[in-house]
């Protein structure tokens, strides 16, 4: 597992987040994100769920 440090979380949440999604919620260490796919109709959101673990 390629460990990262608690400086780098903020930049790969920003990025992750970036991947044409939008930020729904955070919650632990759970971040709720709404997917547009363009296979959807247009306006409709897809949520997934990115789970951030960060090791100190």
């Amino acid at each position: 597992m390629n460990r990262k440090s608690l400086s780098d979380a903020p930049r790969i949440v920003h990025e992750a987040c970036m991947i044409k999604s939008q930020a729904l919620s955070i919650s632990g260490n759970k971040i709720r994100i709404g997917i547009d796919a363009p296979w959807q109709i247009p306006g409709h959101r897809e949520e997934k769920y990115l789970q951030v673990s960060v090791f100190l």
